[in-house]
């Protein structure tokens, strides 16, 4: 009981969208097992989940008010209906795998392909959902004594495939072939999933349940093989020969890899930066925006050029921030406030005495340059303006 409450806390603190699966994995869960309890000790044991589950909510609270107040002061930030409707994957998206995946990626390859960062790549395996398939529907012999071919065992199976049923109607979104799906409808009135832009990442509580059913399915198969050849070792050299599959059918490889700085290799300014006290520190420049994020001010967009390029840039600010933990302007999220789009899209002009009166107003004492990320042709005319403009001092 302690360390469900431990660690359903630690997994809360890591993430809100993994507080969300953990709850609905969890009210399943003392759904399911409240439908079989009969003896009173099984309900005390009930109840004692539930207040360990309050007692980490109250944990959780104090990291949760900022970010609520931070809510109610910014309208926009809940995902509406329609950005999730455009955002949800189909039903054929099940059969689609990156194209890096070394068994299935090739062009001869029936099933779609995806890049990697696409959300829309939701292949479970075939080899995964047959050992899943197996964990279902293999029966108990008279001789078979093992726990996993129990009945106790055999119900819990279940429950991991009520658990993909639950993920794979949510992981579809609101609608289902334009059919209303009163499922997702449900938690996303309630607040649940407010802030789940894509619907396709419910599709880790599928992985989770097949995980499990797969392992049913190489226990049962193992155990099966070795009372055949009444060796125990073939069981396990039967196991271990089904793993493989596993591991080959998922292999992927030429994965997209951005090396971060370590140790020594992270710039000098970094640590200088963590001794000069409460500061406020911003970097610069960042990618050059799209035309897009001209369009008009009233609703100014924040697009970069080479989105890539931006994330990358973006990714590094945010890891090295933790060399330094100032408070910095810089930050990266899939929901940007309309003062973060402002202030970055003004910073295009930097240096200017308008973005120097930004950035005072911010209360940003140091600007943080990053010559590598300025096109060679450019460097000079940048070197000028920022040992000319007054306001700014070179440290």
């Amino acid at each position: 009981l302690i360390l469900f409450g431990l660690f359903f806390l630690l997994q809360s603190l890591s993430s809100w969208h993994y507080l969300a699966y953990c709850a609905i994995i969890i009210s399943l869960f003392w759904i399911w097992t409240a439908i079989f309890t009969r003896e009173k000790q099984g309900w005390l044991r009930l109840g004692a989940v539930i207040v360990a589950v309050l007692i980490a909510m109250m944990f959780i609270l104090p990291f949760a008010l900022p970010y609520l107040r931070t809510h109610r002061r910014l309208p926009g930030f809940d995902r509406p209906l329609s950005d999730i409707k455009n955002n949800a994957p189909s039903a054929g998206d099940y059969l689609r795998v990156p194209e890096e995946n070394l068994v299935y990626g090739s062009s001869l390859s029936p099933l779609k392909k995806g890049v990697i960062g696409l959300e829309f790549i939701l292949f479970p395996g075939i080899i995964a959902v047959l050992l899943a398939l197996a964990g279902l529907l293999i029966r108990k012999r008279e001789d078979e004594t093992l726990t996993v071919f129990k009945k106790s065992s055999t119900r819990m199976s279940y429950f991991f495939l009520l658990l993909i049923i639950v993920g794979v109607l949510m992981s579809l979104g609101p609608e289902i072939g334009g059919v209303k799906n009163p499922l997702y409808l449900a938690l996303y009135y309630l607040g649940i999933v407010r802030f789940i832009r894509f619907p396709s990442r419910f599709n880790v509580l599928v992985v989770l349940g097949i995980s499990v059913l797969a392992g049913y399915g190489v226990a049962k198969l193992a155990a099966r093989i070795a009372s055949w050849k009444k060796k125990w070792k073939m069981g396990r050299l039967a196991a271990a020969g089904l793993l493989a599959l596993l591991i080959l059918e998922m292999f992927t490889f030429n994965l997209p890899i951005y090396p971060m700085p370590v140790w020594g290799e992270v710039p000098e300014v970094y640590d200088w930066l963590s001794d000069q006290g409460d500061v406020r520190v911003i970097e610069l420049p960042l990618s050059q925006l799209d035309e897009a994020g001209y369009i008009n001010d009233w609703e100014i967009g924040y697009f970069a050029e080479d989105i890539r390029k931006h994330h990358e840039q973006v990714s590094t600010i945010l890891y090295l921030s933790a060399y330094h933990w100032k408070e910095t302007p810089n930050g990266y999220s899939g929901y940007y406030p309309s003062f973060y789009r402002r202030t970055f899209t003004e910073m295009q002009a930097f240096p200017s005495q308008r973005t120097l009166g930004l950035l005072r107003g911010l209360e940003v004492e140091y600007v943080l340059w990053h010559w590598d990320w300025v096109e060679p042709e450019r460097r000079e005319e940048y070197r000028n303006r920022l040992h000319s403009i007054p306001g700014l001092s070179p440290v």
